[in-house]
């Protein structure tokens, strides 16, 4: 089975990449930029501060604010640009209470403001299960 599914992937990739390329699905904006344009929205909408989210996230405010503007990164030797450590943006994330992958993902105000709706909605349905229905939705099923 999943030799069927590997041959059907690879047929089938270049009409995935021409799919993608041609919706836009996501803009190619450099993934630090995205962190610092999600973190940025995050800290409005919680009322944060760089020292307030670094003090929550156990990060020091120069930290929060090289995160916050990329462009003041210094490039190593090499040319390469420094990124954010995973371990960071997951306090980060954590701190502002939210998933990880939307600190990561870039996002149009439109797409941003679809994603919040679809949460508050996910979250009100949540509160009004039992803790059983509750399992039933959150568990994902395994494929064989």
């Amino acid at each position: 089975m999943a030799h069927i599914l590997a041959k059907l992937c690879y047929e089938r990739k270049q009409h995935f990449a021409n799919v993608c390329r041609e919706t836009g699905w996501m803009p190619a904006t450099p993934i630090n930029q995205v962190l610092a344009d999600n973190l940025k929205h995050y800290m409005l909408k919680n009322q944060l501060t760089q020292s307030s989210l670094g003090e929550r996230a156990g990060l020091g405010q120069t930290t929060v604010s090289l995160y916050l503007t990329p462009s003041r990164r210094q490039a190593s030797k090499s040319g390469k640009v420094p990124s954010a450590k995973l371990s960071e943006v997951e306090s980060l994330a954590h701190a502002l209470g939210v998933d990880v992958w939307r600190l990561l993902r870039p996002f149009t105000d439109k797409q941003r403001k679809a994603y919040d709706k679809i949460e508050e909605a996910y979250q009100e349905l949540l509160s009004l299960t039992t803790p059983e229905a509750e399992e039933n939705i959150v568990k994902p099923r395994r494929v064989a």
